[in-house]
């Protein structure tokens, strides 16, 4: 089972063309996903994970400096994966790049990819709490 929360992007012109989509297993929920979904495709995700959890990135993302082989908290960017998604039939992001060690939690994620992606974060956009499991159930008899 998946759960997901969205964040709708507000553009200066009002415009609400894009997201963040972030995603998370019920049994790994320390290890989230968050992607930048822009016109409904995904343009850009970080990927939490415990070190030792290991991904190949594809042969062609050698030429782009990327390792054979990603380890922990990474990346997915547009800028690695433009190419690849303009020559495929699927919209998808397969070159990786690390992430510092200490990028473990969202917290720590959310301002790096706000940073990255030129969008405003405010104080109180940094986390969010998600409801308890009992309220999500709470059927209200009244």
């Amino acid at each position: 089972m998946r759960y997901e929360a969205r964040w709708i992007i507000e553009e200066q012109d009002g415009a609400t063309r894009a997201h963040l989509r972030f995603r998370t297993c019920r049994y790994q929920k320390a290890f989230p996903s968050i992607s930048l979904i822009f016109r409904n495709n995904p343009i850009w995700r970080v990927d939490i994970q415990a070190g030792d959890v290991c991904h190949p990135n594809p042969v062609w993302a050698g030429a782009l400096g990327l390792p054979p082989l990603v380890c922990g908290t990474h990346c997915h960017t547009w800028e690695d994966n433009r190419d690849h998604v303009a020559r495929s039939t699927v919209w998808d992001l397969p070159a990786r790049r690390a992430l510092p060690e200490q990028m473990r939690r969202l917290p720590q994620v959310l301002p790096f990819m706000a940073e990255n992606l030129n969008i405003e974060l405010t104080p109180d956009q940094r986390s969010f709490d998600t409801p308890y499991k009992r309220d999500l159930f709470d059927l209200d008899e009244s």
